[in-house]
């Protein structure tokens, strides 16, 4: 999982970009999970490529490869932060909230492309 922390959207809220693995194997109807990404449309970034050395608001180019290829999904959230936090807590609660939301983009995905690309004759 990677984090990219974004721009505020309000008092000490942040979007958040987080990608994740696209799960292995194949769905109900036999075909790859990354293969439903990319048939779908999900193999998108709204990051722009920073090439092997990534600025504010880019991703590397292998990273965007990832998820144009299937093999990585994006999502966002929005982290509040606490100013009176120290920033071990600030880290440990941001990675807590994207490593929650990363486990429901996979199960959420799991879920919604089961049976795609299932045909009948």
């Amino acid at each position: 999982m990677k984090i990219h922390v974004m721009t505020a959207v309000g008092p000490n809220q942040y979007r958040v970009i987080v990608h994740v693995p696209t799960p292995a194997g194949n769905n109900s109807a036999g075909f790859a999970y990354s293969a439903c990404a990319v048939a779908s449309g999900m193999n998108v970034t709204e990051l722009g490529d920073g090439g092997v050395s990534p600025g504010l608001g880019q991703t590397t180019t292998t990273e965007r490869n990832a998820i144009i290829a299937g093999t990585v999904l994006e999502g966002s959230l929005l982290f509040t932060d606490d100013p009176a936090d120290s920033n071990a807590q600030r880290s440990a609660k941001l990675d807590q909230q994207a490593a929650q939301l990363g486990a429901g983009i996979v199960e959420d995905f799991q879920r919604r492309f089961k049976w795609f690309g299932a045909t009948r004759p």
